[in-house]
């Protein structure tokens, strides 16, 4: 049996302490989006031009509406709460691209035995850093919807690097886990396909609701999901095709008695992201659900795309 050496597991561990870094952004940034404080840094890298910033408003110059008026603060108040929510956010992206670039540079050593793993790490790293110039990027367009939803998707990109990293890196662990199932390996890409264009309309969806909410204002949240056209009624009904390949697979498990455990943790974290949308959608979208629906479909989509990724023996030989 294959014993690898100590910085090759060593590696492969320190990768998934990225893979649980880049996941704890994701919480954060949807706590940023649930508490409406995306906008509580109006500039960056700095926050109202400070490294750190302001615990109260009288550490502002007196006309700071006027100065960051083009950034949506013309008539908004300085909002301490919303401000350290943003600047803990930030500082969690800035942990963890720390971590890729360590990733980055320790993968060096693999580049005779494995020349693909520095590729990939090399590719996470560069792609940390074209996602914190996301970051810039929807600040200074005031949040605007599609940006965010850029910003996002490419949260998922990085995810995707780093389980390839992973597999990788340590192939005595996971390829005993492979399974030779041509019709399996099509219901897990199925599904991965599935949830990404789930993710997508579940995007279209949100920008629907900004926009909405900026025009019918916060203390209309429990009707504004009732103003929102056919992308609605997408999201909600495309919900049964991931369903439906989610229980294929837990099925095909079941009936070749493979035992696998991740097949029964997709299906477990599916059921309860289709019941955070069935939260959000008949009790008034609380604003709790929305981080919990969105932690969940990035959750689920990363253990689909690392079970596609056993199944298809993208480890090394």
């Amino acid at each position: 049996m294959y014993t690898p050496p100590k910085y090759e597991s060593r590696f492969f561990q320190f990768t998934r302490i990225c893979i649980i870094a880049v996941y704890l952004v994701i919480v954060a940034g949807a706590v940023v989006r649930m508490s409406g404080a995306g906008m509580g840094c109006p500039d960056w890298p700095t926050c109202f031009g400070k490294i750190i910033p302001p615990t109260d408003v009288s550490q502002l110059p007196e006309n700071y509406q006027e100065i960051y008026a083009e950034r949506g603060y013309a008539d908004t108040e300085f909002n301490a709460f919303h401000t350290w929510t943003e600047y803990v956010n930030r500082l969690v992206g800035a942990v963890a691209g720390l971590l890729t670039l360590i990733l980055a540079i320790w993968s060096v050593k693999f580049l005779k035995k494995d020349p693909w793993v520095f590729f990939l790490s090399l590719a996470t790293v560069l792609a940390m850093g074209f996602q914190g110039w996301l970051g810039a990027v929807v600040v200074y367009s005031v949040l605007q919807p599609f940006k965010i939803t850029i910003h996002m998707l490419m949260a998922l990109v990085i995810v995707f690097l780093l389980l390839h990293v992973y597999i990788r890196s340590y192939r005595g662990k996971l390829l005993p886990l492979w399974r030779d199932d041509a019709i399996l390996k099509k219901l897990t890409l199925g599904l991965i396909v599935a949830l990404l264009i789930q993710t997508v309309l579940g995007t279209q969806v949100r920008e629907a609701i900004d926009h909405i909410a900026d025009t019918m204002g916060p203390d209309s949240r429990s009707v504004w999901i009732d103003n929102i056209g056919f992308v609605k009624v997408l999201h909600r009904s495309f919900a049964w095709i991931p369903f439906a390949l989610g229980l294929a697979i837990l099925y095909r498990n079941a009936q070749k008695k493979y035992k696998m455990a991740s097949t029964w943790i997709i299906f477990g974290i599916l059921v309860l992201e289709i019941g955070s949308g069935i939260l959000l959608y008949y009790t008034g979208m609380p604003a709790y659900a929305q981080p919990i629906h969105l932690v969940l479909s990035t959750v689920l989509i990363g253990i689909t795309y690392f079970l596609y990724l056993k199944l298809n023996r993208l480890g090394r030989n």
